[in-house]
């Protein structure tokens, strides 16, 4: 008898199993390309190791506010379905803000730190987040100046990560008050605070995050930091030489560590065997 009823991922497009396709590479067309990351990502592959049902609910470009949403949103409507469902959380990254579209009556989630918000080099990718945010691409420079008035003014590094901490301390109350099993790691960059890092079900790559470590812009995850990214990233730019050279193909026969951007089929196998020693040894 499984002592999981089910493998419960959440996070953003890491966790999600983004930038791994099929077929070939079709972009330079306008044919769209199928998503094949849900059959090769960690949760897929934990899932048929203990012959349950995944439960994928992470999302492409989710902060860390929509994936404790989903988190909330799995255990209001799964109570009743699984009782013993195995929490696996990846997090997000600390200046990407959840915001609620009146136009589209959804939520969407802002990367503050792309450099479009901040310089002229891409317009089009502002006027594309403008339509998409508000419908109308004549908003792009009063979203530019949103995001900058917000980033200047209410934003601070260190009090997301104390935000952050005291989220993540009620949610693990919670798992442990209802005996759920969990384990959490850092996605994209190292944010998870010490306190919880100690007592917490978390799951390390290994590596030292710098003491001065700050994230400047959206992509600069591989820079000191005990995360996801840091791990493909290092072990891509070992085996290559650097992150540009050898291959990240998000097609087959896909990158070794790293698709586009993202982990490849190989790293979320790596990640999977990981998660299974850590329930090993630590007897969840």
């Amino acid at each position: 008898m499984n002592k999981f009823d089910c493998i419960a991922a959440f996070g953003c497009s890491f966790v999600h199993g983004d930038a791994i396709n099929k077929g070939q590479d079709l972009r330079h067309t306008n044919e769209p390309t199928d998503f094949a990351g849900d059959k090769y990502r960690f949760s897929k592959i934990l899932a048929d190791h203990y012959n349950i049902p995944e439960v994928n609910m992470a999302g492409s470009g989710y902060s860390n506010e929509s994936i404790l949403r989903s988190i909330y949103k799995f255990f209001d409507n799964n109570s009743k379905t699984y009782k013993t469902p195995l929490v696996l959380i990846g997090t997000s990254g600390l200046a990407r803000k959840e915001v609620y579209s009146k136009h589209h009556e959804r939520f969407f989630d802002l990367h503050q730190l792309e450099d479009f918000y901040h310089t002229d080099s891409n317009e089009k990718a502002a006027r594309d987040m403008a339509l998409k945010l508000t419908g109308n691409k004549n908003n792009t420079d009063k979203l530019k100046n949103f995001v900058n008035f917000n980033m200047k003014y209410f934003f601070d590094n260190q009090l997301e990560v104390e935000k952050l901490d005291w989220q993540l301390t009620f949610l693990i109350g919670f798992l442990n008050n209802k005996n759920i099993p969990y384990i959490i790691f850092n996605s994209i960059e190292d944010i998870i605070s010490e306190k919880i890092k100690q007592s917490s079900n978390y799951l390390s790559f290994g590596y030292k995050t710098a003491k001065n470590y700050e994230l400047k812009k959206e992509g600069g995850y591989h820079i000191n930091s005990d995360c996801w990214y840091t791990d493909i990233y290092t072990k891509h730019t070992k085996k290559y030489g650097s992150w540009e050279s050898g291959s990240r193909s998000m097609y087959k026969p896909y990158g070794e560590f790293a698709s586009g951007g993202h982990p490849s089929p190989g790293s979320h196998k790596n990640l999977a065997n990981k998660i299974l020693k850590y329930i090993d040894e630590n007897n969840i």
